[in-house]
């Protein structure tokens, strides 16, 4: 990967990073050494994303985190308002969205799920 980002940018997107560390407590770590090693000076950026804040804390955002100070910044998602949500659903009625806003929040993957030709 650090040859392929040399000289040119290189983008790699881990999206739900706490499943994947999940797999090994040492990933955050061991991503460490290689970024401090040999990644930091090429043109990589390197995306982690999740959804689960405390793992990401522990990984990558509190001060005794192995990624810690490793970041150029950060971005925390909040789901969308009702209004916002409806518009995956703009054939139902703002009572029925209510009722599919309580049931799956504002997270875009959820509302995904359904579909507005159906009953609830």
């Amino acid at each position: 990967m650090g040859a392929l980002a040399a000289n040119e940018r290189l983008l790699v997107i881990i999206d739900e990073w706490p499943y994947l560390a999940g797999s090994s407590r040492r990933l955050a770590s061991v991503l460490q050494h290689i970024w401090d090693e040999s990644l930091q000076h090429t043109r990589l950026m390197l995306v982690l994303s999740g959804s689960y804040l405390s793992i990401m804390e522990r990984d990558i955002l509190g001060q005794r985190a192995p990624l810690y100070e490793r970041r150029t910044g950060q971005l925390l998602l909040h789901p969308l308002g009702v209004r916002d949500a409806a518009a995956f659903l703009p054939g139902y009625s703002a009572e029925t969205m209510v009722e599919v806003y309580a049931v799956v929040g504002g997270t875009p993957g959820y509302l995904l799920q359904f579909s507005d030709r159906y009953d609830l």
